[in-house]
């Protein structure tokens, strides 16, 4: 898994709410060809569909392989700077958190997952 940790200054300095999105509800189950979205930094909203789970893949972080398993792929959903979104269903249930991408395809950690390995839990409405 590729996610990180960090912890505000205050709690009145963050809120749960993604940008043009709105907070998630919960937490979805990952099926195929489920509608997802997210909110980037560079692009901004965009949505794709689930095309594959359970999948190892092998990322090349500057010139290093990383192996990764378990993992959701998407149809294309993000550029450089999006890494780090929650990736949400159609109906607002967090899937996953998006680390990597192509033109061809979006790599999702799913976020049980992530919640479990950082040992936290998912903010919600």
């Amino acid at each position: 898994m590729d996610a990180a940790l960090a912890k505000p200054l205050s709690p009145d300095l963050v809120t749960p709410a993604i940008l043009d999105l709105g907070a998630p509800k919960g937490i979805g189950e990952v099926l195929l060809g489920t509608r997802i979205r997210k909110s980037g930094r560079t692009t901004g909203v965009t949505e794709s569909i689930i095309t594959q789970v359970d999948v190892t893949m092998e990322v090349d972080f500057h010139g290093k392989p990383a192996r990764f398993t378990g993992q959701i792929v998407s149809g294309p959903i993000s550029k450089p700077g999006d890494s780090g979104s929650l990736v949400l269903d159609d109906s607002g249930m967090a899937v996953g958190l998006l680390f990597a991408g192509s033109d061809m395809i979006g790599l999702i950690n799913p976020i049980k997952a992530v919640l479990d390995a950082l040992d936290i839990e998912l903010v919600t409405v």
